[in-house]
């Protein structure tokens, strides 16, 4: 079989009832919620399964029931003995990608994604912002627009041809998108963040995530984690806090991420987690490839089959 790939997905792709039928099928993903439980004294699994979905959506939830589902699955295709040759996540995604490959164990991961949640809500409070997707304009477009606007603002995510996302004060962002329209852009999607992520403005919050971090002991991966901080194949030795501070205030690279791992001989994707934007930024870097969706119970069954051959 040809190589795959798991791509564990990042905040925003929650909803009310995500991965009920998953934890009642497969003892592994409840083993995680069980987890969750345990570590942060929140039942996940009924706020995942029954919201209320202002609660869910919060950043301190909605970053641990992501997690949580999303090594709830990982964990069943491991029983199934179903690895991956690699792994990549998007933003919070990537903490997934480092805890598959055993760099951190679920319940240390569970404990860095809450401080993780609590400190990114906290600087959306102390730092207010926002982001937006430019869809329809080049990066090099998007990027100039950036430089030009008069309020603090700038390009975070690199997700796939014409598709950019942008970051910063409320002001930059309103600025920023209506230059892009002028511009052609196809559309200016504001995305339900408070925070401006990934830059400069939450950096208070990435070093008090250093520090945290810094009481925890992390092992080598046991697979290659393709990281979306650089686009990059993740060294053996990297130094994870410092990794992870600086992730947390820089772009998310993963149109490269994507073309590094196909450039490795990877043709099977699999997003796992909830929810189908990956899946959807895949096919517009490399329609080629062939890429599965995991959030539902039919699809990782579908997955566990195509696997076996």
């Amino acid at each position: 079989m040809t190589k795959k790939a798991f791509l564990f997905p990042g905040q925003g792709c929650q909803t009310v009832g995500m991965g009920e039928a998953l934890y009642r099928e497969y003892p592994m993903v409840k083993q995680a919620f069980d987890t969750a439980k345990a570590v942060t004294g929140k039942d996940i699994a009924t706020l995942c399964f029954q919201g209320p979905e202002n609660e869910l959506s919060q950043t301190v939830n909605a970053q641990i029931a992501i997690f949580t589902l999303s090594m709830g699955i990982f964990l069943a295709l491991k029983e199934e003995g179903i690895l991956p040759d690699m792994v990549a996540g998007f933003s919070l995604g990537e903490y997934s990608a480092l805890c598959a490959a055993g760099v951190f164990s679920l319940e240390d991961g569970i404990r860095i994604i809450a401080k993780r949640g609590e400190l990114m809500q906290k600087a959306s409070v102390d730092h207010p912002g926002a982001m937006a997707a430019i869809i329809g304009l080049s990066n090099e477009q998007v990027e100039e627009i950036c430089q030009e606007a008069a309020d603090f603002v700038c390009p975070v995510n690199y997700n796939c041809p014409k598709q950019l996302v942008i970051s910063g004060t409320i002001k930059g962002i309103e600025e920023a998108a209506a230059a892009s329209l002028a511009k052609g852009a196809m559309k200016a999607v504001p995305l339900n963040t408070s925070g401006p992520f990934h830059t400069a403005l939450i950096a208070d919050a990435a070093a008090e995530m250093k520090n945290y971090l810094g009481g925890f002991t992390f092992h080598a991966p046991t697979f290659p984690i393709y990281t979306n901080l650089t686009g990059t194949l993740l060294g053996q030795d990297t130094d994870i806090p410092a990794h992870l501070e600086n992730h947390m205030t820089h772009p998310v690279k993963w149109q490269t991420t994507i073309e590094a791992m196909l450039a490795t001989g990877v043709s099977t994707f699999a997003e796992v987690g909830p929810g189908r934007t990956l899946a959807g930024f895949n096919r517009r870097i490399d329609r080629s490839s062939k890429i599965y969706t995991l959030e539902a119970l039919e699809q990782l069954q579908d997955f566990i089959t195509y696997c076996r051959g």
